[in-house]
């Protein structure tokens, strides 16, 4: 830099937004976008979480005693992820709820079979198509 640390000058600047205010950027530093966080983690070694990952977390926590599951919620050095269900899993409040939650995720949702029926039952027997005379009279045709 002209002048050296420390000796910058005015007038050393004579390229400057008043000659340029095209270059001054009002919104500030760009934010980052998800990809290049997500490449910079990468670089760090932070890997990405798989949907079986997810799922033996969840099972494996369910199975973890109170004590465990304090030390989980509480622990900085635990990913954020088994922070964040550690630490639901204590909610004395939405206990129930964070279970069901869970096991939804672990296993999915409770099959429910319903069974419909559309329309008129079908006939099982000829005493329901016919009366009693015309079964008669039927029987007597053969």
């Amino acid at each position: 830099m002209p002048g050296g640390y420390g000796n910058i000058k005015p007038e050393d600047n004579t390229e400057g937004f008043q000659k340029n205010p095209q270059n001054i950027n009002t919104d500030g530093r760009p934010r980052k976008l998800v990809g290049q966080v997500v490449k910079e983690l990468n670089e760090k070694g932070v890997k990405n979480v798989t949907a079986q990952q997810v799922v033996g977390t969840i099972e494996t926590l369910l199975n973890c005693t109170e004590s465990a599951i304090k030390r989980y919620a509480t622990d900085s050095k635990q990913p954020m992820f088994i922070r964040m269900i550690a630490q639901h899993m204590m909610d004395a409040e939405d206990n129930s709820k964070i279970l069901e939650m869970l096991l939804d995720r672990a296993h999915g949702k409770a099959v429910q079979k319903q069974q419909i029926e559309v329309g008129p039952k079908p006939p099982q027997s000829l005493d329901e198509l016919y009366d009693q005379e015309e079964i008669d009279k039927l029987k007597a045709a053969e």
